[in-house]
């Protein structure tokens, strides 16, 4: 399992990259608040 936590870290990090990259951090943010609500 922790084999499979590191690969869900490197794809959150690249995740956020690419947003970061793409300008839409802002839209990662409502996404990320939006499933904090739920």
């Amino acid at each position: 399992k922790i084999d499979l936590m590191e690969a869900d870290l490197l794809s959150l990090f690249i995740y956020y990259k690419y947003f970061l990259n793409t300008n839409c951090m802002y839209y990662g943010v409502l996404m990320a608040y939006g499933g904090l609500q739920d």
